[in-house]
């Protein structure tokens, strides 16, 4: 990654986690819908800037704009909404992404389909390039940001058994869950390219840079600029995976009763 490169991505992904984090702190007042609104479109920039910008970068400058802001800051955020709401609205959250991703491949679609019309006069010559958005590829972006989502939550759950130290708990799960992603990614969508390791391995390093960056800039806000629920509770997973709720509310509970019996006998 040249200098350039990683300024450019530095102050890119500096904006984007600023709007994710300034609309988080207004909930209260906005509500959440304003956040959703825009992961919705972010989706939207991801899969245009794939489309016209990253699919024109040569191999060895292949970092991909917009996996590597969007769909790391996008993780971020389920990551933050579970932390301090909950898991149902976590769930919301991953299902809209999931509709929002395939009605944008529909529309790309539809919309490419009626741009190479030799009827219709492109009097400003537009390429129709933005909108040639391949089925497959749409159908494994969205696959992959879907098990992403799961993933990160079991993992962040189980991380947070083993450390309390947030930082370390958001970090670990996210470097994760973006090498996950980029490595399935990459897999299913390039496994028949010569680009395929290039991709790769650009991607891993793009993505575990941000990655490193957005926990800091998250875990920073988490521990000083949101004093809302500062008792962090990390077992609300029920909403998403039925039989672990079980498990760990059993074992929370039978924690709780033994702090009880304790200071009962004191």
């Amino acid at each position: 990654m040249t200098f350039y490169q990683f300024t450019t991505l530095f102050v890119q992904s500096s904006f984007v986690a600023f709007i994710i984090l300034l609309l988080f702190k207004v909930r209260k007042k906005l509500g959440l819908s304003v956040l959703y609104a825009s992961l919705g479109l972010f989706q939207f920039v991801q899969i245009f800037l794939s489309n016209s910008i990253d699919s024109n970068y040569p191999t060895n400058h292949l970092i991909s704009q917009g996996s590597s802001i969007f769909v790391t800051v996008t993780l971020f955020a389920l990551l933050i909404i579970y932390i301090k709401e909950d898991a149902k609205e976590t769930k919301k959250v991953i299902y809209a992404l999931f509709l929002v991703n395939l009605l944008i491949t529909l529309l790309l679609q539809v919309f490419n389909w009626k741009i190479e019309d030799p009827l219709i006069d492109n009097a400003i010559a537009n390429s129709a390039k933005p909108f040639k958005n391949s089925p497959y590829i749409s159908t494994v972006s969205n696959i992959a940001i879907l098990l992403d989502s799961l993933i990160l939550i079991i993992l962040f759950e189980f991380i947070a058994k083993k450390t309390r130290f947030l930082f370390l708990q958001i970090f670990i799960t996210m470097i994760i869950v973006v090498s996950f992603d980029t490595i399935f990614y990459a897999t299913l969508s390039f496994w028949k390219s010569d680009k395929l390791i290039p991709v790769i391995t650009k991607g891993l390093q793009s993505k575990g840079i941000l990655a490193t960056y957005f926990s800091v800039l998250f875990y920073m806000y988490l521990r000083f600029l949101d004093t809302t629920d500062r008792d962090l509770v990390f077992f609300k997973i029920k909403d998403v995976f039925q039989p672990l709720s079980y498990k760990q509310k059993f074992e929370t509970t039978s924690i709780d009763k033994k702090r009880l019996k304790k200071n009962i006998d004191y």
